[in-house]
């Protein structure tokens, strides 16, 4: 069975020596569906988007994500998921706006590609590029999928991760002069696609706003965005009302998911005994204890970029041009 095929990390997940950690006939199946489609029935169709309740891919808060396909001429021979979202409350249909406006107006190799969108009267559907899994699950389930899919050097993965978000800092929503914040960085956001060798992908731009015109940053006034990847000055919202966030708010988000990656689901500010403890964790960020930071080598390609990214003062840390050229793979001499 080739590299890649995919098959074949479920099969090794299927077939390990330790029948405790083989997975259920149920979660078999899940696997297989957001996969591939394997029937054409119970098909919904809205507009140019088609997708089958039956296959489903994922889900977060009010959002599913379906197999599908989209009838969009940039569509053909691509394949797509079909993110359903639940609009009835104002608040979300806020969000969903400001995604769909994100994702028209975004145009780079590391970000998932927009196709189209409809709704009907409870549901707004997005057909966008099917990626293979989340960074988070390429870390968390590493049977399922690692030696499995085409993935790049470590270092080629963070660069491409860097070069997404310096490309969204540097965009502006239409009508505003002022440069794009994501909000929501975290591993779940992070893509890992399809292509031979795989590439990075940014997605879920549902929290993601410009600056308020004239400044460099923003007023939170509720935590947006994941706690456990929070910087430690929106953590001050537990004390302060209002903090200002800024894009330096996404470089110390992007710092942890980097460490993340090359320790394979450890969070820089994780204690080995708080595994899933969210107060742990945010305690930590807040006094800027780094518990797990020497856990990674000195001599690291990144260790020097990573510290610098988590720094506990904003100002601190690097602007993300920055954390690209850090990152610059040495150029190959001609031959």
């Amino acid at each position: 069975m080739t590299v890649g095929h995919f098959a074949m990390g479920l099969i090794r997940w299927m077939t390990h020596k330790d029948p405790t950690k083989r997975p259920e006939v149920s979660e078999v199946m899940k696997h297989l569906k957001s996969v591939k489609m394997m029937t054409t029935r119970d098909l919904k169709t809205v507009g140019t988007i088609q997708f089958s309740r039956t296959h489903f891919v994922d889900r977060g808060g009010q959002e599913s994500v379906y197999l599908g396909s989209c009838e969009h001429p940039d569509c053909k021979g691509v394949e797509v998921v079909i993110k359903r979202i639940y609009f009835s409350e104002m608040n979300k249909s806020v969000a969903i706006n400001r995604e769909l406006a994100a994702l028209r107006n975004l145009s780079h190799p590391n970000i998932v590609k927009f196709f189209d969108s409809a709704s009907d009267e409870d549901f707004r559907y997005i057909a966008i590029e099917k990626c293979l899994t989340s960074v988070d699950k390429y870390c968390r389930q590493p049977l399922l999928y690692q030696g499995v899919i085409p993935m790049p050097t470590d270092q080629q993965v963070l660069h491409q991760m860097a070069k997404g978000l310096r490309y969204i800092h540097s965009q502006k929503i239409v009508n505003n002069s002022q440069p794009l914040i994501h909000r929501d960085v975290k591993p779940e956001n992070i893509l890992i696609s399809c292509d031979n060798p795989a590439a990075i992908k940014w997605a879920d731009f549902g929290l993601s706003r410009t600056v308020v015109s004239g400044s460099k940053s923003f007023t939170w006034s509720h935590v947006k965005g994941t706690k456990r990847w929070n910087a430690p000055e929106l953590i001050q919202l537990v004390v302060t009302p209002k903090v200002k966030g800024s894009q330096s708010c996404d470089v110390f988000a992007l710092g942890c998911v980097f460490f993340f990656f090359l320790k394979q689901g450890m969070h820089p500010f994780e204690d080995e005994g708080s595994i899933d403890d969210r107060s742990a964790v945010q305690k930590n960020i807040k006094i800027g204890n780094q518990v797990n930071l020497n856990q990674l080598s000195k001599d690291h390609f990144a260790f020097s970029i990573i510290e610098k990214m988590i720094q506990n003062e904003p100002h601190s840390r690097p602007k993300m041009s920055a954390v690209v050229d850090a990152l610059q793979l040495p150029a190959t001499p001609d031959t």
